[in-house]
């Protein structure tokens, strides 16, 4: 079994494992445009799709953390936060293990048409009124986009909140 091992290991340094977002990831069956034979270069094409998928999270994650407006995932039928980035964490207060064990209606000055623009699917909310941890109320406008996830329907949610200028601009 070492043997084999070591075998498997002086074959894997004959390969490079690289990664590209190409629209067409590489398939497991090929290395360097061959198909793969040996026990050793399928688990090159393995590592490769590995390595591929921790670029994108990677990627995504930097996305998440770093974009200037406030991100939700919802459970559409529960109504329950799956997901905030840490912009809208510190946009209502809440930290992300507290805010993942709210409804998205709660953070809503009013639930209920919260709940009816994510039955009826809206994409857009240009004026709402939410609240943040201390009570505050707040303006904001909300961009959806719902997907299927598993089985789960998911709404993704960016909220900006409108400043004074905002709501100036609005209504001149």
């Amino acid at each position: 079994m070492i043997e084999k091992i070591k075998h498997l290991w002086s074959e894997l340094s004959k390969f490079s494992i690289s990664c590209s977002f190409k629209k067409n990831p590489p398939e497991t069956k090929q290395v360097n445009d061959k198909p793969c034979k040996t026990e050793a270069e399928q688990i090159v094409c393995l590592l490769r799709k590995l390595q591929c998928k921790q670029k994108k999270l990677r990627m995504y994650k930097e996305f998440w953390d770093n974009i200037s407006n406030a991100l939700f995932l919802v459970n559409m039928s529960t109504e329950m936060i799956l997901d905030a980035n840490p912009v809208a964490c510190s946009m209502y207060g809440y930290s992300r293990e507290e805010m993942i064990q709210m409804k998205f209606t709660e953070l809503s000055d009013d639930p209920e048409c919260t709940r009816t623009a994510g039955r009826q699917k809206l994409q857009r909310v240009p004026l709402r009124r939410h609240i943040r941890k201390g009570g505050h109320v707040f303006p904001v406008s909300a961009s959806m986009t719902y997907f299927n996830d598993q089985g789960y329907d998911v709404c993704a949610i960016i909220v900006h909140e409108w400043v004074e200028r905002d709501l100036i601009n609005e209504f001149i």
